[in-house]
């Protein structure tokens, strides 16, 4: 009879100490990747319940699949003084959200936030996307106002912080999407690896973008991803979460990217292939500058940190120390 083994989690007593040995020599951000809870309130709790024997000062990054609950939000809050959260609702329309495997409403949301700034929560990252199953060029803009709802709600505390990309350039190999595309609406253009590895080598990420689906041509993800950032972009200034001066800069490079991704599209379809490498070398250097923060300032993905972010003396006490073995137990259970 063949075994089932089910995912093994680092014990919650573990995945503490990993914790306390970054904050031990980092004044850095912690971020938890994964959902504390997805195993359970008894892991959640547990972990929790061992964070909170020490004052943690490091601000500490919590990911959700959906939104927890006040209780919830309230153990971390009375574990962990600096939490911050990140969570992914994909898109404002809870019918797309549902069909992406995010089945959670925009009430629900919302009452997270609120709860999260009650409890002194010093960040809240909101993930949107574009390109995804039954979303319209529409839709993408529609998930921008929502985004403008939320920070005319709760803007003022400048703790909500929503951000909108795209799945690129690829579909996760391996994954569901990736091995039925039409079960869930998408036309994939590269396959194997080589063509994945011929894409990485395309003039833009729109010829490197592996997808469309049945509701957006590749064209269409693109462009819609850099009209809402451009929206986005403005709507954040008028919130006080980025300075005009900035604001300003990153809009020039979103309108500077469509102009050169239009400059692209007019060489690869109307230069002969002979001559396409040349002009597309020469639109690259006369557009280098646009590679850095496109969509977004890279600044508005970091959290708080110390001036000093590294226990320098720790560090090196640790790299004096003899070396010892790290064992870690598995523990696994098998079933039928």
């Amino acid at each position: 009879m063949a075994c089932r083994r089910r995912p093994a989690y680092r014990s919650p007593d573990l995945l503490a100490e990993d914790i306390f040995a970054s904050i031990d020599h980092l004044n850095a951000p912690v971020m938890i990747i994964g959902d504390i809870f997805q195993a359970g309130d008894d892991y959640g709790f547990g972990l929790l319940s061992a964070l909170g024997r020490r004052r943690i000062k490091n601000h500490i990054a919590f990911e959700f699949f959906r939104p927890p609950s006040r209780e919830r939000l309230e153990r971390i809050a009375e574990a962990v003084p600096n939490f911050n959260i990140e969570i992914s609702p994909e898109s404002h329309d809870e019918a797309i959200r549902s069909r992406f495997g995010r089945r959670y409403g925009n009430r629900s949301l919302e009452e997270m936030i609120e709860n999260a700034l009650d409890l002194d929560c010093k960040r809240i990252d909101l993930f949107f996307m574009t390109g995804l199953p039954g979303q319209t060029y529409h839709s993408v803009l529609d998930t921008v106002e929502y985004c403008r709802g939320l920070l005319e709600r709760f803007g003022n505390s400048r703790r909500v912080i929503p951000f909108i990309s795209p799945m690129a350039p690829f579909l996760d190999p391996g994954s569901a999407v990736f091995e039925n595309p039409e079960d869930f609406g998408y036309t994939l253009f590269h396959k194997t690896v080589e063509e994945h590895r011929q894409a990485l080598m395309s003039p833009s990420w729109k010829y490197m973008l592996n997808y469309e689906t049945d509701w957006m041509s590749r064209d269409e993800i693109v462009y819609s991803t850099y009209e809402a950032a451009l929206r986005l972009n403005r709507i954040k200034a008028d919130h006080g979460l980025i300075d005009e001066d900035r604001a300003g800069v990153i809009q020039r490079r979103i309108q500077g990217a469509v102009h050169l991704m239009r400059e692209i599209d007019r060489v690869v379809e109307t230069v002969r292939p002979e001559d396409q490498e040349k002009e597309l070398i020469q639109l690259g250097v006369r557009f280098n500058y646009l590679d850095i923060a496109t969509i977004c300032g890279k600044d508005e993905l970091q959290w708080p940190t110390h001036f000093f972010r590294m226990h320098w003396l720790r560090i090196l006490m640790t790299l004096l120390s003899p070396i010892r073995p790290n064992i870690v137990s598995q523990e696994r259970t098998d079933g039928p």
